[in-house]
This record gives structure tokens, C-alpha cells and sequence, in this order.
């Protein structure tokens, strides 16, 4: 699924996911990556780990990267709560 920049700040707006960076307390967030000429933002993924004596696996966690344009600090959202929250609008919950 993907998430349009409109939906993405809908979402912030609504969980009040405004503030202040943790390191240098400006409140100028970008998502990365840059959203596209057709407004539409893909997530990106972190890949986690995980790995027993028996078996080594991976483990994908699709994200969307915040930014502060003014340190650099990176905050992490994952994409499926977006996408549940979406998919209420949509269904009317």
C-alpha cells in the first residue's frame, strides 16, 4: 500500500506526533525518502536479524524514516500502524 504525503501527515496530526527533536529540541521533520513527483511516499525497511543455534533468518520491518532537517536525527515509524489507521478512515472506524 502505498501512503501519500497528505495521508502520512492526516496520521501524524491524528496520534499528535508533533514535537520537539530529542537532540536538538527544533520541531522541522521530512520524511525520507522525498516523497515523489505523484506525492506518494514509499517505506522504507530495516532489516532485523534473527538467528538461532538451529537456524539463521531474516526479518523484514517496513518503516518510514523522519528526519529533523536540522541535526539529522532519524525517528522511525512502522508502516503498519499507519496502514491500519488508514484503513479505519476508509472502512469509517
Amino acid at each position: 500500500m502505498k501512503i501519500t504525503t497528505e495521508q502520512l501527515t492526516a496520521y501524524f496530526d491524528s496520534k499528535g506526533a508533533k514535537g520537539a527533536c530529542p537532540i536538538c529540541s527544533t520541531d522541522n521533520w521530512s520524511v525520507t525518502p522525498v516523497a515523489g513527483p505523484d506525492g506518494e511516499v514509499q517505506a522504507g525497511e530495516i532489516a532485523l536479524e534473527i538467528s538461532t543455534q538451529m537456524v539463521r533468518s531474516h526479518s523484514w520491518v517496513p518503516v518510514l524514516p523522519v528526519v529533523c532537517q536540522n541535526c539529522g536525527f532519524v525517528r522511525m515509524h512502522h508502516t503498519f500502524w499507519i496502514q491500519k489507521w488508514l484503513a479505519e478512515q476508509t472502512d469509517g472506524g
